[in-house]
C-alpha cells in the first residue's frame, strides 16, 4: 500500500478558471488611468467626471465585456486627443514587436471595414498574406466560412476613438495560433470570387520592409522604393544604408512610403540625416514621400521635415493628424489602454500636428476596396519622381559595390552581347595641344588616333605630340575597388581604383549614366612625375558600343582635346 501511495500525483488545489470582471470594473480602471496620467489635466479637471457620470450607467448594466468595451469606446470618442483606444493583449504584444521589428506569429494583415464589409489592410510585403496572394483592397467575405464579423480569429476594434471614421476607418487585428490555416473567402473585383488558404509564420514588419524595396524604371528613370511600415526602434538607419548602398544604388530618384502608424523619433532623425546635406548625407537628389490619412505619430514629423526642409514632394491624403506621445497601462488581464501623455520634454511637433494634418503637395488617392491589387498612390509617387528628376536631374547615392557598378557600366556601354561582338575599336582624328595658363601661345593641331581592345571604363589614345595614355578596365574585379563618391568635373561620380601600385588608375564613373566620366594617374616625365587628368567629354554609339569621341587631357602644363571624326568597332 505504502508502494501504491508513492506513485500517486501530489495532490493539487483543482484550477479555477479566471472570472469574469464585475460589470463596471474595466471602465473604472480606464477612468483611474486617465484621472492620473492623462496628458491634459485641465482636462481631467473641468470635463473627465461629467463624461464619467454620463457613461458609468452603461458600463455597469453591461451583459458583457464586449458590451462594456463599446461604452469605454463612447467615452473616449468624446476626449479630444489621439492615441486613445483599449487594445487587446494580443494586439499590444504585437505592436510591441513590430515597433522593435521583431518576428512573431503574425499573418501579416489586418482588416478594415468600409459599408459593413471588410477588406484587407497594411499587408505586409512579403508576409504570409503577401505569400498567398493578398493584397490592400481586397474584401475578405469570409474566414472559415464564417463572417469576419462573427470570426473567432477577429479581435476587438482597435482604431483611434477620437478619429473621425472617415479619417481614421474601423480596423480590426487578426490572430491564428501558429501551424493553424485560414480558408479567405475574396472579392478582389465585384464578381470576382477566389478561396485563398493563410497559415501564420514567424515574420516581422522590418522583415516586410526589407522586402519592400525594389527598383522601379518610368521612362527611362531609375526610382527607388522603400515603405517603411514602422519607424522602428532599430533597424531603420542601417537598413536605408544597405539598400542605398545595394538594390537602390542607381536610383535616380527616391520614393519613402510612409502609409501606415509611427514608430521611433530617433528612427526619424536618421533618416533625415541620411537626405540632408551635410558629411551623413547618403542620397541627393528628388525624393517623394507617400502618405495618407493613416500616417501618423512619427511618420507625420518625418513627413512635416521632409517638407519644411525642402527635401521632398508629398504625394497622397492629408495625415491622420495623431502626434500625441503614447503611453500603455494595463486594464484587465486581456485588455492594455493606449493613451496621451505628457512628454517629459515639450515636444515642439506636438502643436503643429495634433489634430493639423500634414498636408500632400501632390493629391492623390490612397488604395480603396476592390483596387484588384493595383497602388494607385505608388503609381501617383512613380509619376512625381519622373517628372522631378526630368526637371532637377537624378539622385546621388551611396557607392555601389563593384558588382553593381560593373553590371551597370555594361548595361550603359551597350550590354553584355555588343560586348562579345567586337574585339577593337579604331579610329582617327585631330588632337589639339597648349600650354596650361598660356593661352596666348598658339595651340598646335596634330593627328591622333585610337586604338584599343574593347575594354569597359577606357580606351587607349595616341597624341603624336604628347604621349601614350594606359587603358583604363573595371572588368576585373580583383584589381578594382570602389573607393566613395566624389565630384569630378562637376558631376557626381564614383571613384574606382584600378591596380595597387604606383601606376594604379583612378576612374571615374558618371552616376547620372554609368559611363567613364574621365581619369586620374601619375606619368613619367623628364623632370619627374605628373598627374594627369582625362576628360571623357561626349560618347557616340558605334554599332550600339558607347565610345568616347571628345577628350579633353591635362598634364603637367600641357593639356590637349581630342575630336575623333571617323570611329570603327571591329
Amino acid at each position: 500500500m505504502v508502494l501504491v501511495a508513492a506513485c500517486l500525483p501530489p495532490r493539487t488545489a483543482p484550477v479555477v478558471p479566471p472570472q469574469p470582471l464585475p460589470p463596471g470594473r474595466m471602465f473604472d480602471s480606464v477612468v483611474a488611468v486617465l484621472q492620473d496620467g492623462y496628458y491634459d489635466p485641465l482636462f481631467v479637471r473641468d470635463n473627465l467626471k461629467i463624461l464619467t457620470d454620463e457613461f458609468r450607467p452603461a458600463a455597469v448594466a453591461a451583459a458583457t465585456a464586449a458590451e462594456e468595451r463599446d461604452v469605454i469606446r463612447r467615452l473616449l470618442t468624446r476626449i479630444p486627443a489621439s492615441h486613445l483606444v483599449l487594445l487587446s493583449r494580443e494586439e499590444y504584444e504585437d505592436l510591441a514587436y513590430d515597433l522593435a521589428g521583431d518576428r512573431h506569429v503574425m499573418l501579416g494583415m489586418q482588416l478594415v471595414t468600409s459599408q459593413e464589409r471588410y477588406f484587407a489592410s497594411m499587408v505586409f510585403t512579403g508576409g504570409p498574406a503577401y505569400v498567398a496572394g493578398i493584397r490592400d483592397g481586397d474584401e475578405i467575405a469570409a474566414i472559415d466560412s464564417v463572417t469576419p464579423s462573427q470570426s473567432p480569429y477577429v479581435d476587438w476594434r482597435e482604431d483611434d476613438a477620437s478619429l473621425p471614421d472617415e479619417r481614421d476607418p474601423p480596423t480590426y487585428a487578426l490572430h491564428a495560433s501558429f501551424g493553424s490555416t485560414l480558408q479567405l473567402r475574396v472579392v478582389r473585383v465585384p464578381g470576382e470570387t477566389t478561396t485563398v488558404r493563410v497559415s501564420p509564420g514567424f515574420f516581422s514588419a522590418l522583415d516586410a520592409t526589407r522586402a519592400s524595396v525594389r527598383l522601379t524604371t518610368r521612362d527611362s528613370v531609375r526610382v527607388g522604393y522603400i515603405h517603411w511600415w514602422y519607424m522602428h526602434t532599430r533597424g531603420v538607419a542601417g537598413g536605408f544604408i544597405a539598400a542605398l548602398s545595394g538594390p537602390l544604388a542607381s536610383s535616380d530618384a527616391l520614393l519613402l512610403d510612409l502609409r501606415g502608424r509611427g514608430g521611433s523619433e530617433s528612427a526619424v532623425r536618421d533618416v533625415l540625416r541620411m537626405l540632408t546635406p551635410g558629411p551623413e548625407q547618403r542620397f541627393s537628389g528628388p525624393v517623394v514621400a507617400l502618405i495618407d490619412r493613416q500616417t501618423r505619430s512619427a511618420k507625420e514629423e518625418l513627413a512635416f521635415e521632409l517638407r519644411a526642409r525642402g527635401l521632398a514632394r508629398l504625394v497622397g491624403e492629408p495625415t491622420a493628424g495623431a502626434f500625441i506621445p503614447a503611453g500603455f497601462a494595463r486594464i484587465t488581464r486581456d485588455a492594455v489602454l493606449m493613451y496621451p501623455v505628457t512628454d517629459k520634454v515639450p515636444n515642439p511637433y506636438t502643436p503643429l500636428i495634433e489634430q493639423h494634418p500634414v498636408p500632400p503637395d501632390v493629391a492623390a488617392p490612397s488604395i480603396g476596396p476592390y483596387a484588384g491589387g493595383v497602388d494607385s498612390l505608388v503609381e501617383a509617387g512613380l509619376a512625381e519622381a519622373t517628372r522631378l528628376v526630368r526637371e532637377r536631374g537624378a539622385g546621388v547615392t551611396l557607392p555601389p559595390t563593384i558588382e553593381v557598378l560593373v553590371t551597370r557600366m555594361i548595361a550603359a556601354y551597350g550590354g553584355e552581347s555588343t560586348f562579345e561582338l567586337f574585339d577593337a575599336v579604331t579610329g582617327s582624328g585631330t588632337s589639339r595641344t597648349r600650354r596650361i595658363q598660356q593661352d596666348s601661345i598658339t595651340p598646335v593641331d596634330s593627328p591622333a588616333t585610337l586604338d584599343s581592345p574593347v575594354a569597359l571604363g577606357g580606351v587607349n589614345l595616341r597624341w603624336q605630340a604628347l604621349y601614350d595614355l594606359p587603358r583604363q578596365s573595371v572588368m576585373d574585379r580583383d584589381a578594382a575597388k570602389v573607393q566613395g563618391l566624389e565630384l569630378f568635373d562637376g558631376e557626381p561620380c564614383v571613384r574606382v581604383r584600378v591596380g595597387t601600385t604606383k601606376a594604379a588608375v583612378d576612374l571615374f564613373v558618371a552616376l547620372r549614366t554609368f559611363l567613364a566620366r574621365g581619369a586620374r594617374f601619375m606619368v613619367h616625365k623628364e623632370k619627374g612625375t605628373a598627374t594627369t587628368w582625362v576628360y571623357y567629354r561626349s560618347y557616340r554609339s558605334v554599332a550600339g558600343l558607347m565610345v568616347p569621341d571628345t577628350i579633353e587631357v591635362e598634364v603637367g602644363d600641357e593639356a590637349a582635346e581630342l575630336r575623333l571624326d571617323r570611329i570603327r568597332v571591329l
